[in-house]
């Protein structure tokens, strides 16, 4: 099922108040693929990471949902 625009939009959005709610477990900025501190909201800036929450439209970056399962392990 091919995604809309709006849909990309609105789960950026979702992904970006997920980090908010998590901020008590996340170091600041953490990005999904280096785990450095490098990664504001949805692209990494370190210039060695590829890291950015889309690739393309609806196709995530591979290291994301690993890095979303993980934090249910740091949780308290």
């Amino acid at each position: 099922m091919a995604q809309s625009l709006m849909d990309h939009v609105l789960f950026v959005m979702q992904f970006q108040q997920m980090r908010e709610d998590f901020q008590d477990i996340l170091q600041i900025d953490e990005c999904p693929a280096c785990g450095r501190s490098s990664a504001p909201e949805v692209v990494c800036l370190a210039p060695d990471c590829d890291w950015m929450l889309f690739v393309r439209p609806g196709k995530m970056h591979p290291a994301t949902v690993p890095w979303i399962q993980s934090l249910q392990e740091r949780l308290p």
